[in-house]
């Protein structure tokens, strides 16, 4: 046969559970309803037909866990590294604007020095010629 274990107090109930939810908090870790029945001594049956309302609440904890049970130190590395990349994609993204208009301004400049160097050796681009040939020719006909 086996041995009747007293039934803990609603009062015994309601510290340990306060007690395994800051501990729970303070590792990073969910609260389970078998940790706590373990607690008190009891089966996790026993607990849920003894406790239903303190069973249901450890178990709605454990599926919630954005409720402060997540690690304080990896969210805080998480929100630490967000921070570092948007810094770093700002830098990438001025560094791109500043290198596109370096490479706008050395066409620019490129072109102008080729039609410069273009005039002053009297150098007479083919398309140019072509084209104006074709307009020739149809305003003719």
């Amino acid at each position: 046969m086996t041995t009747r274990t007293p039934l803990p107090t609603t009062e015994a109930v309601a510290q340990a559970h306060a007690a395994m939810l800051a501990e729970c908090t303070a590792q990073g870790t969910r609260p389970t309803v078998v940790e706590l029945a373990r607690r008190l001594g009891l089966t996790n049956p026993t607990f849920w037909r003894h406790f239903p309302d303190t069973a249901r609440d450890v178990a709605a904890a454990r599926r919630n866990p954005g409720h402060g049970h997540e690690r304080p130190g990896r969210l805080q590395r998480l929100e630490d590294e967000n921070a570092r990349l948007r810094h770093t994609n700002r830098e990438l993204t001025t560094t791109l604007e500043l290198a596109e208009s370096v490479i706008q301004r050395l066409t620019t400049d490129n072109h102008r020095l080729r039609q410069e160097l273009e005039s002053i050796n009297r150098v007479t681009r083919i398309s140019d010629r072509r084209l104006a040939g074709t307009e020739a020719a149809e305003v003719g006909r």
